[in-house]
């Protein structure tokens, strides 16, 4: 298979030579582990809702969420693996979000989540290759007065020519207000000519380039699975009436910008896993 755009794309500040680099890894990942046509094909349908429009959603995906949601709550309001140790009471005014730190090392909870089998096979279809974890990201969003900034403004992610992100919602986002994921549709298909001209995109230039029609705040409930393909135009939309908490995991089919691994495993996390799921670490620093 040749990859060509606009299937994959150079992201903001990237040179076209990206993209046989890619290729090159993907030729190289597909001979280490061969995978089948019925592999590739098993969740074709959910390819196609996300190479159409940019991304799709599954209701209700994990059953147990709040199991989860409830102990990263808990570690938001202890400090217990956030940046410099900080409670939330500590933080929620004066910044926009605070972040578990390296969270599947910091919080080996999610790693049931985050390999999860379906998922897995869903990022396999996409990439037409046996994907691995790049970066992970877990979140809380804060309501408060603090101005929008960084990943709150539209932008296209430089992570990849191609990869998939797989958000979960760790409590209910009903509506704008809310901070939902916004995706605007198709733009991972349809690149605006001034795209490239912009790594942080204001929202006025954003409808001027994709029509307001397009823009899609994505809301959904706690569990649900929302995948996107973010070298298509989004953003998370700043919190008004309520906080929010997010799981994102990336899948990569190589190093995250192609730059040295900087996420770590814990060692027993990664003992524990089947064999055919060890490859998802290749990205991954072990560390007991």
């Amino acid at each position: 298979m040749i990859w060509q755009e606009p299937q994959i794309r150079r992201a903001f500040s990237r040179p076209p030579e990206i993209l046989e680099r890619f290729q090159a890894e993907w030729v190289k990942r597909s001979k280490q582990y061969p995978i089948s046509e019925e592999e590739i094909n098993t969740f074709s349908n959910i390819v196609d809702q996300i190479e159409t429009r940019g991304y799709t959603i599954i209701p209700n995906f994990f059953k147990d969420i709040d199991i989860l949601a409830n102990k990263i709550q808990k570690r938001f309001a202890t400090g217990n693996g956030t940046k410099n140790n900080e409670k939330e009471q500590e933080v929620r005014n004066r910044n926009n979000h605070q972040i578990i730190v390296d969270p599947l090392y910091t919080a080996p909870e999610i790693a049931d989540y985050v390999f999860n089998d379906y998922i897995m096979q869903i990022a396999m279809c996409y990439l037409k290759c046996y994907p691995a974890i790049g970066t992970l990201n877990l979140r809380k969003s804060y309501a408060n007065d603090v101005p929008v900034e960084g990943v709150q403004y539209y932008h296209i992610d430089p992570n990849s020519p191609r990869f998939l992100k797989f958000f979960t919602y760790l409590n209910d986002v009903d509506n704008i207000k809310d901070g939902p994921f916004t995706y605007i549709k198709e733009s991972n298909r349809k690149l605006h000519d001034k795209l490239y001209d912009f790594h942080r995109v204001p929202d006025n230039l954003a409808e001027e380039m994709y029509g307001k029609e397009n823009i899609n705040h994505i809301t959904a409930k706690k569990g649900d699975l929302i995948i996107a393909d973010t070298t298509g135009l989004h953003k998370g939309t700043k919190c008004i009436d309520k906080d929010r908490t997010m799981l994102t995991i990336n899948y990569v089919i190589h190093p995250e910008e192609f730059k040295p691994p900087t996420f770590k495993i814990n060692k027993d996390t990664y003992d524990k896993l089947p064999d055919y799921k060890k490859p998802l670490c290749d990205f991954l620093i072990q560390e007991i």
